[in-house]
């Protein structure tokens, strides 16, 4: 079964955000779990990419990280690493860079395919989970504005990653046009979507009524 882990936001160097991790990568049902990591969101930082590659070495996977901007591998060499890994895992940072990028070399088509067709597990945190949904509520703009910023369509609805943050309450007003669910995620919080459509939600490590990020606190 193909599942995607959309996470709200937080810091993999913090202890008791592993829990999300943990839990996308249980779901895979083995052990020697291959991850490929992509940091094109954060215009492939270096540093993060090194960083998340040795943290979740230390969850016993084994982790290849590729660089969109800087790899010279062909475009079908790109798209064999993604069929041939367990997980596909997309790092925060910026939206409309990743997005942009993954459709340059027709990688939204992929990710596609693997949850629909090959049961692959697919893990994005804020702007890597963003690209999932029909629409997520991104402040991807130079001037730090957000805005509704259409995605790959795997799940639908509108996903709002940090959503404990004060600013992102423009949501309720921009999602008005839009005939979809909102699903207002916190730092420390996931939902999991299972490729018949099943949504869940957690928090903190426990589950959460879906209905509950409908809405944001007053």
């Amino acid at each position: 079964m193909g599942k995607i882990f959309a996470i709200g936001g937080g810091s993999f160097q913090k202890e008791e955000y592993h829990w999300m991790e943990e839990m996308a990568l249980a779901s895979c049902g083995k052990e020697n779990i291959s991850v490929l990591f992509l940091p094109c969101a954060s215009y492939d930082d270096q540093g993060y990419g090194k960083r998340m590659k040795k943290h979740l070495r230390k969850m016993g996977c084994s982790v290849e990280v590729l660089r969109l901007f800087h790899t010279k591998k062909a475009i079908q060499e790109i798209h064999m690493m993604m069929k041939e890994a367990d997980v596909i895992y997309l790092g925060a940072g910026n939206m409309k860079v990743l997005k942009d990028k993954l459709i340059e070399i027709q990688a939204d088509e992929i990710l596609k395919e693997l949850f629909f067709k090959e049961n692959k597990i697919l893990i994005g945190n804020s702007a890597g989970a963003n690209v999932f949904f029909s629409y997520a509520y991104s402040d991807w703009k130079e001037d730090g504005s957000f805005c509704i910023e259409e995605g790959f369509h795997l799940v639908k609805g509108i996903f709002n990653p940090h959503a404990q943050d004060e600013k992102r309450k423009g949501i309720l007003e921009a999602a008005k046009p839009y005939d979809l669910s909102v699903y207002n995620c916190k730092d420390n919080g996931m939902l999991v979507i299972e490729d018949t459509g099943k949504i869940s939600a957690y928090l903190e490590g426990k589950e959460i009524s879906l209905e509950s990020l409908y809405f944001l606190e007053k």
